[in-house]
This record gives C-alpha cells, sequence and structure tokens, in this order.
C-alpha cells in the first residue's frame, strides 16, 4: 500500500513541477532583480550566505515593494488596532446585546492567541511574496503552545493544484532537513538507512536530506472515523531517495491547512501575477540605466588614456599630485586624454526617473499617503477625508481576494483549534445552529464601508436642510436603526452603543418623569384656579363660578 502511494506521490510531484517550471524561470529574475533573499529555486540554495544581490544597482523597486508590503500588513492587519470581528447573518439577532458581547469576547481572545504565535510575522513575509511573485504558501498546524503555527514557504519550494472553483486544494514541498531535525519530528524507525546510520553514529547530525511534503484530498477514508488517516486532507512526509515502500508519517487535517493567497489571477492559472511581475520590465531598464549612468559618470572621472609605448608596463601616477615622467622633447611622449569625453546625462537621469516613477505607481507608493497631492488649504476636511478613502479603494480587488483566501482559513482554523481546545466561553442559547460570520473591520475594509456611511452623511445633511421647512420630515426617519447602521460602518465597539432595550428603559423612565412633571403642573394650577375661586367676591362685573370653571375646563370665555 505505502509503496503504491508514494509512487503516486511522486509521479503527481514531477508533473506539477513540470507545469510551475515555466512560472520558476519567471520568478527567478524577480528574485534577481526585486527580492535577492526571497525564493528557493535550487535545493542546494537552502542556509547559504551566498550574496544574492549583485543584479541590483538601484535599489528604488526593492524599497517600494517594501513599503507596499508594509502598508498592506498596517491597514490590513494592524496589531495595534483590531482587524475582524465575528458577526451573524441575521442581523437583528446579531444586534441582541447578549450575543453581541459573546461576539466581542471570542473576537477579542482571538486577536490575543493571534499575537501570541507567529502569524503576524508569517503574514508580512506572504505579503513581500504576493507583492514579488503573486502567489504566497503557509502551512498552518495546531500547536499546544500558541494553539496556531505558521510554516512559510518560499517561491521554488512548493507546486500547487486547484478543484473544479479554482481554489488551490493541494500542495507539495520539498525541501531538506537535517538528520537531528527528522528523527526528531519523525522517529528514527521511520527514516531511511542512511539517516539511522548517521544518527546510530552520531556522525553527520546536521546533513541535509531531501524530504517531500504532500498536501491533497484523500480518496479514499472513512467519515466515520476520527484518526489522522481518515480525515478529509491526507498529508503525507517522505523522503525523496528513500525505498520504495518508506513514508515518513501520515496523518490527516479536517480543513485544508495551506493558505495560498493569491495577488490577482488570469483566466484558469493556479498561480497569481502581481505589481513585481508586471514591472519587471522597468525594474530591469532601470538598473541598465543605472549602469548607464554610472559609466558616463566614470567617463568623466577617468577617461581613456593614451600615451608613449614606453610607458606600456609602468605605472601612470594618477591621483592628485601624482608625478609621471615623460620626454618633454616628444611632443607624442606625453599622457593625455585619447579623446575628450563631455557627456550630457540629463536626458539619462530625466528618463531614469520616468522609470523609477513608473515603478513607484506599479507599487502603490503613494496609496498608503492618503494626502498626497491634496491641498488643505482649499479643500475641507470632508473632501480631504473621501479622497483618501477614494485611494484606498484602489486596492479593493485585491484585498477581497486576501480576505478569501488568506485572512478567512487562517481565521476559520483558529476559531476551530480554540473551539477543540476549550478555549471559548459558552454561547447564548440563541445562537444555537447559527452560523457565524467574520466581519473585516481593518483600515482598508472600513474605507470600502465609510464610502457607504458618506452617503448616511449626505442623506441626513438633506433631511436637517429641509426640517425647518417641514418639521414632520423626521417622521421619515428611523433614528434608531441610523445609528446602529452608521455605528457598523464606521467600526464602533459595541460597548459604546447602548442596547435597544436599555434605550427603551430609559425613554420609559423619561416619559414617566415628564408624565409625572406636566401632572404636578396641571395640579398646580387647578390649585390655583381654586384658591381664585374661593376669593372672587359676588355680585357686580366680576366673573362667576360658572365663568371660572369654563376657562379652567378650555370652553368658558378668556
Amino acid at each position: 500500500m505505502a509503496e503504491g502511494v508514494r509512487k503516486r506521490l511522486l509521479q503527481r510531484h514531477a508533473g506539477l513541477k513540470q507545469d510551475r517550471s515555466e512560472w520558476d524561470t519567471h520568478c527567478s529574475e524577480i528574485t534577481d532583480y526585486l527580492l535577492p533573499y526571497a525564493g528557493r529555486y535550487n535545493l542546494s540554495e537552502t542556509n547559504r550566505g551566498a550574496k544574492r544581490n549583485s543584479k541590483i544597482i538601484d535599489s528604488s523597486a526593492t524599497r517600494y515593494a517594501r513599503g507596499l508590503s508594509a502598508g498592506m500588513m498596517s491597514y490590513n492587519n494592524s496589531q495595534a488596532r483590531p482587524w475582524f470581528a465575528l458577526t451573524l447573518a441575521d442581523v437583528e439577532l446579531s444586534r441582541f446585546h447578549p450575543v453581541k458581547l459573546w461576539l466581542k469576547d471570542v473576537t477579542e481572545r482571538m486577536h490575543r492567541v493571534l499575537h501570541a504565535g507567529n502569524t503576524y510575522r508569517v503574514f508580512h513575509k506572504m505579503y513581500d511574496e504576493m507583492i514579488a511573485f503573486g502567489t504566497a504558501v503557509s502551512i498552518m498546524q495546531p500547536d499546544f503552545e500558541h494553539v496556531l503555527w505558521h510554516h512559510p514557504v518560499t517561491n521554488g519550494q512548493f507546486v500547487l493544484a486547484d478543484n473544479s472553483r479554482g481554489e488551490i486544494d493541494v500542495c507539495y514541498r520539498e525541501f531538506q532537513m537535517t538528520v537531528a531535525q527528522m528523527v526528531e519530528q519523525f522517529g528514527v524507525e521511520n527514516c531511511s538507512d542512511p539517516v539511522r546510520e548517521a544518527w546510530s553514529k552520531q556522525e553527520g547530525l546536521d546533513r541535509r536530506f531531501t524530504v517531500i511534503h504532500a498536501i491533497e484530498p484523500r480518496k479514499d477514508r472513512n467519515p466515520m472515523r476520527r484518526d489522522g488517516r481518515n480525515k478529509k486532507y491526507q498529508s503525507i512526509y517522505f523522503e525523496a531517495a528513500a525505498r520504495d515502500d518508506q513514508l515518513l508519517s501520515e496523518d490527516g487535517f479536517d480543513q485544508f491547512p495551506v493558505i495560498a493567497p493569491r495577488w490577482d489571477t488570469t483566466g484558469g492559472d493556479v498561480y497569481g501575477n502581481g505589481p513585481g511581475m508586471e514591472c519587471l520590465g522597468h525594474i530591469k531598464q532601470l538598473q541598465l540605466m543605472a549602469e548607464q549612468e554610472a559609466k558616463a559618470i566614470e567617463y568623466g572621472v577617468e577617461p581613456p588614456l593614451q600615451g608613449p609605448s614606453g610607458l606600456k608596463d609602468k605605472d601612470v601616477d594618477r591621483l592628485p599630485g601624482g608625478f609621471t615622467a615623460v620626454d618633454l622633447a616628444n611632443p607624442a611622449s606625453k599622457v593625455q586624454e585619447m579623446w575628450r569625453v563631455s557627456l550630457d546625462i540629463n536626458h539619462l537621469l530625466l528618463s531614469k526617473n520616468d522609470v523609477r516613477q513608473q515603478i513607484r505607481e506599479s507599487f502603490y507608493a503613494d496609496l498608503f499617503q492618503a494626502f498626497v497631492g491634496l491641498d488643505s488649504t482649499q479643500r475641507t476636511a470632508e473632501e480631504i477625508k473621501a479622497r483618501g478613502e477614494e485611494k484606498m479603494l484602489l486596492l479593493g480587488p485585491v484585498t477581497a481576494a486576501i480576505q478569501r483566501e488568506m485572512h478567512g482559513p487562517v481565521l476559520d482554523m483558529l476559531f476551530q483549534e480554540m473551539l477543540k481546545g476549550g478555549a471559548l466561553p459558552p454561547p447564548p442559547e440563541e445562537l444555537s445552529g447559527v452560523m457565524l460570520n467574520i466581519e473585516y473591520v481593518s483600515v482598508l475594509a472600513q474605507a470600502q464601508k465609510a464610502i457607504g456611511a458618506n452617503g448616511m452623511d449626505r442623506f441626513m445633511f438633506a433631511v436637517g436642510q429641509l426640517y425647518p421647512i417641514k418639521p414632520d420630515v423626521l417622521d421619515k426617519v428611523d433614528t434608531d436603526r441610523w445609528v446602529e447602521h452608521y455605528a457598523d460602518r464606521l467600526g464602533i465597539d459595541p460597548d459604546e452603543i447602548v442596547p435597544s432595550e436599555q434605550v427603551a428603559l430609559i425613554r420609559q423612565k423619561r416619559n414617566e418623569a415628564n408624565a409625572a412633571k406636566e401632572q404636578a403642573l396641571l395640579m398646580e394650577q387647578q390649585a390655583k384656579t381654586a384658591q381664585a375661586l374661593g376669593s372672587t367676591p359676588v355680585g357686580g362685573a366680576q366673573p362667576s363660578a360658572l365663568d371660572a370653571l369654563g376657562q379652567l375646563t378650555g370652553y368658558g370665555p378668556a
């Protein structure tokens, strides 16, 4: 059985590597010119400190890519503020105060767990790879200490496949492990003969062996059994050069443990494309221009020389104050410029700056500087805010893809592992059988929602303009719902909004107090009227008691 499994996995891995080969050729160039320390296209490159940035003369593109990565991290997954919240599809139920507090408590616990693990550090590296190569990969595994732990996989070490819906559900990772690492993770009894021999002799413990990790849907399983070999996704490690009947380990996952977000995809492509791919030509052009600029300057500083043949094998002192002996009687014996170099590099500099600007725009360099180019002295604060939000919306499609392919799977697995470990409070009875949703409240997500809030602002402004003319226009506005919707769009903490039930009690007490006050005023007025009746003289032109009573009831003469 193991022999057939291993052979099948090797064959599929070879086929997926062949499909991936052209992508690797493209990505290898991106590594050379953009992110020299990312990407591994040869197993021997692991744990090597050789210089990798020899093709980068002008590092502007690298800095722009790093800036975009930092911006995506800060505005999508900031550690300084919440970037997601649990909610329900049933809006009314989600506003029920006990439910709202439970959702808030669980959200805060999930945030604390993420802070304690390596999720944020891995997210940042994944943004780097997505921006450069279009695709990033990390393998998530349950962890006793941190609940969830990520194992990032750099470009060139993985191959992927998708299902009929275009969702990634297959990942093969090829990497190297030392003898000590293999024995620690898999046990010496499951390793190959060379590994066991090195371990028994305690020699060559740092010798590396190639290992393949295959994760894919399990074709043959018993859903009634809950052991690792009957879970929905199989996870198999094996040595690339071991015997055909030998596996290092075989386990499984209930959900696909690989997150493989893609910046953008075209057609039926499995792998994505990113800004680094799109502007690779400009990046290479910038390096060529930088080299030409340096060469032009060097011509001016150290031009080619000519001199007598007698100095061919002798040193010519070209330092300031240097001396070189020549025969002054022979005019041809002096050392002089072979040709006068007078290059105007202004045109080259202008062209280079234009190329640099195009690279800058490809990496959205101005996107996270929301007020760049806005003259605050001539624009209102609301207009500046709106323009900033419009800039944020440029990354709307990318943000949606990242939420679907990176954030969603991570939060789903995190919630499931916390639920299994008893790290969540018991839910209210109202949530029995109810599906939970994830609402993203990061800066980028809020920028999209804030567009709707701007519409609500304009609506209420128009109502306010109409109110002095037609006061009953407020009858058309459900102000309670308006406040709740507005708070949701701005991501206001639920604790800062008074629950509807409590508002009803406050209003009831206020109405009762107002009614009591009005009753007291009425009784005071009645007492004064009665006193006036008692002191009214009989006869003459004074009003009668009937007239006074009529005034009191509102039916008598004034």
